[in-house]
């Protein structure tokens, strides 16, 4: 059943507190459970997508002064199945990025775009500021290092959801296959696509670089750093890496410039 584990509520807190809290942010329980030894609250819910909502609205709340909470949805394991299959999106009309009259640089993302559900009961947009999701991978790491991006799924949302290798730099050195597991946080980038960032293998959580002290802007909230990640990505196959670094090394107009004329597919 998926979950949401609470953390950072003081000692003296009771089950009636954290229920009367989960339920202000749009959930109610199937079951509540306050373990004191390890400082850990487990709420169950129904609906995967209920508990993404409730943790991406507790996690940062400070429930009274001085204690911030953490909390984090916790969606159940994959089916070890050879019937799983893989969620298949409904034909969803072109999204108003790559719609016509859109420049070259824009309609290159349109394979990104790829299965993204825009409208759902359940929306990857109740997932972002959640903390760490499950999910899985829709492809396998080949494929992805050949593209530079890729798309993950989870139960939490409906759809597909992208993410960028240069996001996820735990992913370097892995290799794995459609359906396997993955944990992974969900952001809004710069062009306001949803992004899976920080992806992690099973056993590989605790390697993920998270910044401390200082809030500073991550790469993927920076307008022109983003533009240039999804454009490097989007022609991983056909930029060669002195290309990629003789793009990386130009001065932010000249990158533009170069984005906005498009895909380098066919160019020779």
């Amino acid at each position: 059943m998926p979950s949401v584990e609470i953390r950072g509520w003081p000692s003296w807190t009771e089950e009636s507190d954290l229920k009367a809290l989960i339920e202000g942010a749009g959930g109610t329980p199937e079951d509540l459970r306050l373990e004191q030894s390890d400082g850990r609250a487990v709420a169950r819910f129904l609906q995967a997508a209920v508990a993404g909502a409730v943790a991406a609205q507790l996690n940062g709340f400070e429930f009274t002064p001085g204690y911030k909470l953490q909390a984090q949805a916790i969606a159940d394991p994959l089916p070890q199945t050879t019937e799983f299959a893989l969620w298949q999106p409904q034909p969803q009309k072109a999204p108003a990025s790559v719609a016509k009259g859109v420049g070259k640089g824009e309609m290159a993302k349109a394979p990104m775009d790829e299965g993204v559900i825009t409208s759902s009961d359940f929306p990857v947009s109740d997932c972002v500021d959640a903390g760490r999701l499950e999910g899985w991978f829709l492809h396998g790491s080949e494929e992805v290092r050949d593209k530079g991006w890729g798309h993950v799924q989870s139960l939490s949302f409906e759809g597909n959801l992208v993410f960028l290798l240069a996001y996820s730099p735990l992913l370097a050195d892995k290799t794995f296959q459609p359906k396997d597991a993955v944990s992974f946080e969900v952001v809004v980038a710069a062009d306001k696509r949803h992004n899976a960032v920080r992806l992690a293998p099973p056993g590989h959580e605790s390697e993920v670089e998270v910044p401390a002290g200082e809030q500073k802007i991550e790469p993927w909230q920076d307008e022109v750093s983003h533009e240039l990640e999804v454009f490097v990505g989007a022609n991983a196959q056909w930029l060669q890496a002195s290309g990629e670094s003789y793009l990386r090394n130009l001065p932010a107009d000249d990158q533009r410039r170069g984005i906005q004329s498009g895909a380098l597919k066919g160019v020779r």
